[in-house]
């Protein structure tokens, strides 16, 4: 008799935990394009032409950050499966495995880019003075990779371990580290030189080298 009554409330609490798990992961998710968003309305106004450097330059590491979320993934579910085994003592090398994955992903990824983006952006068809100001911006980019690479290990594990939280209030601190920055950079407050949309890669490197450190 007790059975049909304990059932639709296991499942509430499922749902709750649910809940209560995805919220942070949404925030965090959110925080990614945030951060690219921040960047494209501060460079924007600064400059129309600077946009589209700093549009062109950020697209192919783009690429590789939609990559580095499907490959570095299984540090999730890897850490995830430990625990519910009930072995909670192997999510330790999981993460440091998946921090050597990021690693070596980003690195290469980054030197790839910075080898063959600019000859690429140049064999395009793009107007000479486009494909320089772009290149520029996409050799900056492609030094954020491999913090970006290593927080996302890092969130990706504490995801697993059911502590998306930290995760995702990171991630805006380092939104917000990131507006700061480009703030700064991009028109040349203080008296600082500006830099434009290489200002704006130069401030996405910082958020993403603090969103590292930070997890």
């Amino acid at each position: 008799m007790d059975r049909p009554a304990a059932q639709p409330s296991a499942v509430r609490a499922e749902l709750a935990q649910l809940a209560k798990l995805s919220w942070p992961v949404v925030l965090s998710r959110l925080g990614i394009m945030g951060m690219g968003l921040s960047d494209a309305v501060v460079v924007g106004r600064y400059s129309a032409t600077q946009l589209g450097y700093h549009a062109l330059g950020w697209a192919p590491t783009s690429v590789v950050i939609t990559m580095t979320v499907g490959l570095l993934i299984g540090i999730q579910v890897m850490t995830a499966r430990a625990v519910g085994e009930g072995r909670p003592e192997r999510t330790g090398a999981v993460l440091r495995r998946g921090l050597v994955y990021s690693a070596w992903i980003s690195i290469v990824s980054a030197v790839v880019l910075a080898l063959g983006g600019p000859p690429f952006l140049h064999s395009i068809g793009l107007e000479r003075d486009l494909a320089d100001g772009a290149s520029r911006a996409l050799l900056v980019f492609c030094l954020s990779l491999p913090g970006w690479a290593i927080g996302t290990a890092a969130a990706f594990w504490l995801e697993g371990l059911s502590r998306p939280g930290p995760g995702a209030w990171i991630m805006w601190i380092a939104n917000a580290v990131n507006l700061a920055l480009d703030l700064l950079l991009v028109p040349g407050t203080f008296g600082l030189p500006a830099l434009g949309a290489v200002g704006g890669a130069w401030a996405t490197t910082g958020a993403r080298t603090f969103l590292a450190l930070a997890m």
